[in-house]
Protein backbone atom coordinates (compact mmCIF):
# COMPACT_ATOMS: atom_id res chain seq x y z
CA UNK A 1 0.00 0.00 0.00
CA UNK A 2 2.80 2.41 0.87
CA UNK A 3 4.65 1.76 -2.36
CA UNK A 4 1.40 2.25 -4.30
CA UNK A 5 0.87 5.65 -2.66
CA UNK A 6 4.42 6.77 -3.37
CA UNK A 7 4.18 5.47 -6.94
CA UNK A 8 0.93 7.36 -7.43
CA UNK A 9 2.56 10.56 -6.21
CA UNK A 10 5.78 10.23 -8.18
CA UNK A 11 5.15 7.91 -11.11
CA UNK A 12 8.28 5.87 -10.36
CA UNK A 13 9.51 3.07 -8.12
CA UNK A 14 13.11 4.31 -7.95
CA UNK A 15 13.94 6.10 -4.71
CA UNK A 16 15.88 8.88 -6.40
CA UNK A 17 13.08 9.69 -8.80
CA UNK A 18 10.52 9.51 -5.99
CA UNK A 19 12.55 12.04 -4.00
CA UNK A 20 12.82 14.38 -6.98
CA UNK A 21 9.12 14.16 -7.80
CA UNK A 22 8.11 14.74 -4.19
CA UNK A 23 10.38 17.78 -3.92
CA UNK A 24 8.70 19.27 -6.98
CA UNK A 25 5.18 18.53 -5.73
CA UNK A 26 5.61 19.30 -2.02
CA UNK A 27 3.80 22.63 -2.34
CA UNK A 28 0.62 20.99 -3.62
CA UNK A 29 -2.28 20.39 -1.28
CA UNK A 30 -2.31 16.97 0.40
CA UNK A 31 1.04 15.75 -0.91
CA UNK A 32 2.75 15.94 2.48
CA UNK A 33 0.01 13.91 4.17
CA UNK A 34 0.10 11.25 1.46
CA UNK A 35 3.90 11.09 1.61
CA UNK A 36 3.87 10.59 5.37
CA UNK A 37 1.11 8.00 5.05
CA UNK A 38 2.92 6.09 2.31
CA UNK A 39 6.18 6.13 4.26
CA UNK A 40 4.33 4.95 7.35
CA UNK A 41 2.82 2.02 5.46
CA UNK A 42 6.24 1.09 4.08
CA UNK A 43 7.85 1.28 7.50
CA UNK A 44 5.08 -0.90 8.95
CA UNK A 45 5.56 -3.46 6.19
CA UNK A 46 9.31 -3.64 6.79
CA UNK A 47 8.78 -3.87 10.55
CA UNK A 48 6.28 -6.70 10.07
CA UNK A 49 8.58 -8.57 7.69
CA UNK A 50 11.54 -8.27 10.06
CA UNK A 51 9.33 -8.94 13.12
CA UNK A 52 10.41 -5.72 14.80
CA UNK A 53 8.49 -4.22 17.72
CA UNK A 54 5.45 -4.30 17.95
CA UNK A 55 5.16 -6.95 15.24
CA UNK A 56 7.48 -9.36 17.06
CA UNK A 57 4.51 -11.12 18.67
CA UNK A 58 3.61 -13.02 15.50
CA UNK A 59 7.07 -14.57 15.00
CA UNK A 60 6.88 -17.41 17.57
CA UNK A 61 3.60 -18.67 16.11
CA UNK A 62 5.04 -18.69 12.59
CA UNK A 63 8.26 -20.37 13.66
CA UNK A 64 6.37 -23.04 15.60
CA UNK A 65 4.34 -23.99 12.53
CA UNK A 66 7.30 -24.07 10.15
CA UNK A 67 9.90 -26.76 9.67
CA UNK A 68 13.20 -26.33 11.49
CA UNK A 69 15.30 -25.33 8.43
CA UNK A 70 12.69 -22.83 7.27
CA UNK A 71 12.27 -21.34 10.75
CA UNK A 72 16.04 -20.96 11.04
CA UNK A 73 16.20 -19.28 7.67
CA UNK A 74 13.34 -16.91 8.45
CA UNK A 75 14.73 -15.95 11.83
CA UNK A 76 18.35 -15.45 10.86
CA UNK A 77 18.56 -14.21 7.27
CA UNK A 78 16.14 -11.31 7.46
CA UNK A 79 17.46 -10.17 10.85
CA UNK A 80 21.09 -10.38 9.74
CA UNK A 81 20.33 -8.46 6.57
CA UNK A 82 18.58 -5.77 8.61
CA UNK A 83 21.51 -5.43 10.98
CA UNK A 84 23.90 -5.14 8.03
CA UNK A 85 21.98 -2.74 5.80
CA UNK A 86 20.53 -0.36 8.37
CA UNK A 87 23.88 0.95 9.67
CA UNK A 88 25.20 1.26 6.12
CA UNK A 89 22.19 3.30 5.03
CA UNK A 90 22.44 5.42 8.18
CA UNK A 91 26.09 6.18 7.48
CA UNK A 92 25.32 6.98 3.85
CA UNK A 93 22.67 9.49 4.93
CA UNK A 94 24.88 11.06 7.59
CA UNK A 95 27.95 11.36 5.39
CA UNK A 96 26.17 12.77 2.33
Amino acid sequence: MGSAILYGLSGSLELGQIAEALQLRMGESGVLALTIGGAGFLLSAFAFKLSLFPFHTWAPDVYEGASAPLAGYMSSCSQNLWHLLYPLEFLRCVLS
